[in-house]
């Protein structure tokens, strides 16, 4: 009657309201008091296997919805598992240590086995050798998070070779804390067993130096291998010589020099995001192999490789990029001209070698950008260019620039005219009176967070 009434009531409220208003209120309504509800249906029936069929009739997602929420507000239990949430194709445990325990394993296996086609157990610490062994019975999982989970190898061996042959996504992060879980027989387990998987993400796993049998995997569209400190560049080439479908890939921090970077750039014409930040064997002809020969490139990271110090394949080649980072490189302002930023929506700029003439050739061509972060860029004598600085689609802006003490106010207050639309803003160092930050606020109506670092607030502007 209770529930009769509650939907009575709401749909009253939400007639001109779309169906979505009402299906909130029920996950809602039932997260809330589900908790209450177990204990009564166990004490009445302890036979009662599925509870929420009713709902899944009006409305498919509703358990999924309401197990999220619930995982949000950490109310899930064994059994509130067992009764409500036997049909579920999704479970979503990221991060849940306490609930996630050996003893739940079997109950979580046996409950929704027949339709489980997604589990996330990321950070689930508590899991030992035999509880993720038990996952072995799931062979229709096509979609497995482990990441930052403490396993044994043998363990996770027996796992990817019972499920790999439908396996699609596989993330087996680490920290970089001696998990020696991920070795090179996983990854030779993934290279024979998981033929159909589409994304991997091994970032961290340090323990791994032959990258090789991923040639397997020729279905892979994203490979994440960053801060994989001890892989080899002649695996890398042996693995991405065989994978023409990757579009992102992340070898960031790992000891590959330039003859990975010759292969991709006729192995992987299909690569849209790259990533080799902190590459520092990468040297002038890798890249420009690179650049000249990967047209489709969108996204590139190529932070920290401080042995690239010609930049002259960004005249010759003209790539439509719509992400850049180039922090700590050498690259000057006539070679930074030479970028096409048309398209460009994502630029960090931190470079030493730059003055206040690329600042002018931002603000004159990068129109559409929407996320800028500049430092340790040289603006002395050219502040003037910030307070020209008109663009209407950023929504994040990062400074971390030597503004003059008696031009930081007139400056803030252009950026905040100019560019109205900003979300995320930071300032460092910033000197800045109250009323500048007050004429900022009533400029600045979709911001939503603001740092000021290393910040002197006066009273008098």
């Amino acid at each position: 009657n209770k529930r009769s009434n509650c939907c009575r009531m709401q749909t009253q409220l939400t007639e001109q309201q779309p169906v979505k208003s009402l299906q909130k209120s029920c996950i809602d309504q039932i997260t809330t008091n589900i908790s209450h509800w177990s204990r009564n249906i166990a004490e009445w029936n302890p036979q009662v296997l599925y509870w929420i069929s009713p709902f899944d009739a009006l409305l498919p997602t509703l358990a999924q919805d309401i197990l999220n929420e619930l995982t949000v507000r950490k109310k899930l239990d064994p059994q509130i598992l067992q009764l409500f949430f036997r049909k579920i194709d999704t479970v979503d445990l990221h991060g849940q240590s306490m609930m996630v325990t050996p003893s739940l394993m079997p109950l979580l296996v046996t409950t929704i086995k027949p339709t489980l086609r997604s589990l996330n157990l990321s950070h689930c610490k508590k899991l030992n050798g035999q509880s993720i062994e038990i996952l072995t019975q799931c062979s229709q999982i096509q979609e497995l998070y482990l990441n930052y989970c403490n396993l044994k190898a043998s363990s996770l061996n027996l796992v990817l070779q019972a499920l790999g042959p439908n396996l699609r996504i596989l993330e087996l992060a680490r920290d970089h804390t001696g998990q020696g879980d991920v070795t090179d027989e996983i990854v030779s387990t993934i290279g024979t067993k998981c033929s159909q998987l589409q994304i991997l993400q091994l970032p961290g796993c340090n323990m791994i130096h032959d990258v090789s049998p991923l040639g397997g995997c020729p279905n892979l569209t994203t490979l994440n291998l960053g801060a994989c400190f001890d892989v080899s560049s002649d695996s890398c080439i042996s693995a991405l010589s065989a994978l023409n479908l990757l579009e992102h890939l992340d070898i960031s921090h790992c000891p590959i020099d330039d003859t990975v970077l010759q292969v991709m750039a006729f192995a992987n014409l299909q690569l849209r995001h790259l990533n080799i930040s902190g590459c520092s064997k990468v040297q002038n002809d890798g890249f420009a192999s690179l650049i000249e020969n990967c047209h489709s490139i969108e996204d590139l990271n190529v932070g920290g490789c401080t042995k690239i110090t010609q930049w002259d394949a960004f005249k010759s080649k003209q790539i439509p990029l719509k992400q850049l980072d180039l922090t700590g490189t050498s690259i000057d302002d006539d070679a930074f001209v030479n970028i096409k930023l048309d398209a460009m929506t994502h630029l960090i700029i931190d470079c030493t070698g730059l003055s206040g003439t690329s600042i002018r050739y931002i603000r004159k061509h990068a129109m559409v950008l929407e996320d800028l972060q500049i430092a340790n860029v040289d603006i002395d004598g050219d502040e003037h260019q910030l307070l020209k600085l008109r663009i209407a689609s950023l929504t994040t802006l990062h400074l971390r620039l030597t503004i003059p003490v008696d031009q930081m106010d007139v400056i803030m207050l252009a950026i905040a005219t100019n560019c109205p639309n900003i979300v995320d803003l930071l300032i460092q160092p910033a000197y800045i009176s109250q009323q500048c930050l007050m004429e900022m606020g009533d400029q600045l109506s979709h911001l939503t967070k603001l740092s000021l670092m290393e910040t002197t607030i006066t009273k008098a502007g």
